[in-house]
């Protein structure tokens, strides 16, 4: 939940070397936010990242996305967008609440981690392109019920043996 007397503060375009706190929470994404290579964004604990149509994104050659204890709300989930957009880089989620999509591309490899957190919210669900998807990192975490909102993309040489529920 938002901070009460804090009013949100939008975000767009290339964060660098940044940390969201939830002191100024919550943040709005107004259009895509990438975290470049070379660069770092640190989400504190409480903060509540909040979009309608857009995402956090970490390209192929991205940077390095550190997050615990943040709460990631999609405000339209009927557009299906996703909240947070991972091709690459270095990402390490834990105790988290994601109410939208996190998407996984083929080149994401070892270097994310999503644990002990929860999608159990309608429209929440990890999906997944390509074949080079790595879910070890991805353990401890609330699923929703129906395994079809759980996770999608299995096939295609991947598999969930580690991702926990």
């Amino acid at each position: 939940m938002a901070a009460q007397n804090a009013e949100a503060v939008d975000r767009c375009g290339d964060v660098c070397d940044e940390t969201w706190s939830d002191t100024v929470e919550p943040y709005s994404l107004t259009c895509p936010v990438t975290v470049p290579s070379g660069c770092a964004l640190t989400i504190d604990s409480g903060v509540t990242v909040i979009s309608a149509d857009s995402y956090l994104h970490l390209p192929a050659s991205g940077g390095v996305l550190t997050a615990a204890g943040v709460t990631f709300e999609d405000t339209d989930p009927a557009t299906e967008d996703r909240i947070l957009w991972i091709k690459g880089g270095t990402v390490s989620i834990s105790i988290s609440v994601f109410e939208g999509a996190v998407y996984l591309d083929s080149e994401v490899g070892q270097n994310v981690s999503i644990t002990g957190s929860d999608f159990t919210a309608l429209e929440s669900s990890l999906r997944a392109s390509g074949s080079g998807v790595d879910f070890s990192g991805i353990a401890g975490n609330s699923w929703a019920p129906d395994s079809f909102t759980r996770l999608f993309g299995l096939g295609f040489g991947m598999t969930s043996t580690n991702i926990g529920g």
